[in-house]
């Protein structure tokens, strides 16, 4: 058994110099999967929500059409054809799981999915204003990674061959609201500033798990209720780190 989730995950990197992450995330993956087929291994290929660009609809189901709109969306989408045509080809054991906004104790700042918790958590911590890009009305799905870990082991159990499944927890979340938890945790008194958007930011994006809810799927961690939890210490109130 084997879950591949090695890549190079930087939106902005794979912007900058396609060729590198094409190789590692494209050939890289090919190499994977026919090291599988060579051992007769079964495989989880993690893909990425990013596959879906800008989503047609909301929430978004696994078989809505994939419009990437970074080389890194498209890597992970050529991947997953790969990974099909290995399965179609060859007959190698084969699931697909797309992750959206994966986060845990241990989310980097500059993570292009979730960096806006580590971020927002750092400048609250620091006693600084936290900055929301845009109205705050743009929505996220963010998932814990023990989640995430939950559905990679219902399918290395054996389930869904051959499928796609997205890997969410089905509810979104405003990043305005992000901030005001965030804020509110530590100095209810602080100022939320608006920046400009992102360029080419997503608006909206939840993802439907209904396919992944059929083979036992649960999700069971809620994001306010971990920013609210122990993973981040105590409560405090004030200014200054």
């Amino acid at each position: 058994m084997l879950c591949h989730l090695a890549a190079r995950i930087s939106v902005q990197e794979s912007v900058l110099d396609p060729p590198r992450v094409t190789r590692t995330n494209v050939l890289g993956s090919v190499r994977v999967l026919e090291a599988a087929r060579q051992s007769d291994a079964r495989v989880i290929f993690c893909s990425s929500a990013a596959v879906y660009g800008t989503p047609d609809r909301v929430p978004i189901d696994e078989d809505q059409p994939l419009h990437p709109i970074s080389p890194y969306g498209l890597t992970k989408s050529v991947g997953e054809e790969y990974a099909r045509l290995y399965h179609d080809l060859y007959g190698l054991d084969v699931a697909i799981v797309r992750p959206f906004n994966v986060y845990s104790e241990h989310v980097q700042r500059n993570n292009p999915y979730v960096g806006v918790i580590r971020r927002f958590l750092d400048d609250a911590r620091r006693g600084r204003p936290l900055t929301v890009q845009g109205d705050g009305g743009q929505t996220r799905d963010f998932v814990h990674v023990s989640d995430v870990v939950q559905l990679m082991t219902l399918l290395l159990d054996g389930r869904g061959n051959g499928g796609t499944f997205n890997c969410g927890s089905g509810a979104p979340t405003r990043i305005g609201d992000l901030a005001v938890w965030i804020r509110d945790r530590f100095d209810p008194g602080r100022p939320i500033r608006h920046g400009p958007p992102r360029p080419g930011d997503i608006r909206h994006s939840v993802a439907r798990i209904g396919r992944a809810r059929k083979i036992g799927y649960r999700p069971t961690v809620s994001l306010k209720s971990w920013l609210e939890g122990p993973a981040l210490g105590p409560r405090r109130v004030g200014r200054g780190p």
